[in-house]
């Protein structure tokens, strides 16, 4: 509450016995009166300016953030451990938040930590929780499109009904039509992301690249599909090109 004389004035020295605290009806025990008190007149609060070139103390810190990899539910605790890692940082360290793939394609280098708290409360989960009719696991996608029998079989007795002649066929095209579509999700990510590192050539010095993740998936068989274990070798060779530090942090979502 807010307690003021006739001019306004907040009215001090007040004490539990002041007041009265009522909820539906009933009487409630007061037991204790805080009094909060602030500055009519707000702080002054100057903007922070990244010159145009890099003090010799400054570490560079890019945060990659693959929103494909993430639903929308799970993203929160990730950003809240990035948050914390941002106001860890020293003054002179500069920082970047670059969300992925749909970034504008600009990197946002800046001492202004506080801006790049805010731009994380802007990243976004987009992966979707389900695709198609059937509820295929990511190992049973890539042991069917590898062609395994025994899995294709136990997938289909699990998923298909004896009177229906079509759903054999139908988890097949699905289990391939999904592993297409993680391909082209993954070539999208992948190539955005090798669109930051190729730029960081142009910055002098090493630089600390952080990829958060929620996972990639990849086919670990011959034969299987999505594979893009040939992409991720290309951009390892892009960063050590240009000499930044690359962390790959994998978080586990399945329990959030």
């Amino acid at each position: 509450v807010q307690v003021v004389d006739r001019w306004g004035e907040p009215l001090k020295g007040l004490t539990p016995t002041d007041f009265e605290v009522s909820i539906d009806g009933k009487t409630r025990q007061i037991i204790s009166v805080n009094l909060i008190e602030y500055s009519s007149i707000p702080p002054t609060v100057l903007p922070v300016r990244t010159p145009g070139k890099l003090m010799p103390e400054a570490r560079v810190f890019i945060l990659a953030i693959d929103e494909y990899s993430f639903v929308p539910s799970s993203i929160g605790p990730a950003m809240q451990a990035a948050r914390r890692f941002v106001q860890q940082l020293r003054p002179e360290d500069v920082v970047a938040i670059y969300a992925y793939p749909f970034h504008t394609g600009s990197l946002d280098l800046t001492h202004d930590h506080f801006a790049a708290e805010r731009a994380l409360d802007r990243v976004n989960g987009r992966r979707e929780k389900q695709l198609g009719m059937f509820s295929l696991t990511p190992s049973e996608i890539i042991d069917i499109t590898a062609d395994d029998q025994a899995v294709t079989q136990r997938v289909i007795n699990r998923e298909c009904s004896a009177v229906d002649p079509t759903c054999p066929g139908a988890v097949r095209a699905e289990a391939h039509s999904v592993a297409g579509y993680f391909e082209g999700q993954a070539a999208q990510s992948i190539a955005s992301l090798s669109i930051l590192v190729r730029s960081l050539r142009r910055l002098p010095g090493r630089k600390t690249l952080v990829l958060m993740s929620g996972g990639v998936m990849t086919s670990d068989r011959t034969g299987g599909r999505p594979d893009v274990t040939g992409l991720f070798s290309a951009l390892g060779e892009e960063a050590a090109a240009a000499e930044a530090n690359l962390y790959v942090l994998h978080w586990d979502t399945n329990f959030l």
